[in-house]
């Protein structure tokens, strides 16, 4: 019962993390846009700091798309195997 409750504390977590990152690269890419096409002059730091926030989102949101069973590769290869006893292990090691 812990296990669950730990797991889905974390899911809460990574879900609010996710939705933060979304709204500030969104603000830091609608500022760079008004500046670009409005002020005439680009953000220097705005690309650079989007980029590398949606690669945080990325591996992020693989994270929490594991831990809420909706990450399509791994639940791929897991259902592939016949024996659900082989299956509950393969979920317990990775």
């Amino acid at each position: 019962m812990k296990d669950k409750s730990f797991s889905s504390i974390f899911a809460s977590i990574y879900k609010y993390i996710l939705i933060l990152l979304t709204l500030i690269m969104f603000v830091i890419v609608g500022a760079n846009v008004f500046a670009r096409f409005i002020l005439n002059s680009s953000l220097g730091w705005a690309d650079e700091l989007a980029r590398f926030i949606f690669i945080w989102i990325s591996f992020l949101g693989a994270v929490f798309a594991y831990t809420t069973d909706d990450h399509v590769g791994l639940n791929f290869v897991v259902a592939k195997i016949k024996s659900a006893k082989a299956q509950n292990i393969v979920k317990r090691i990775s």
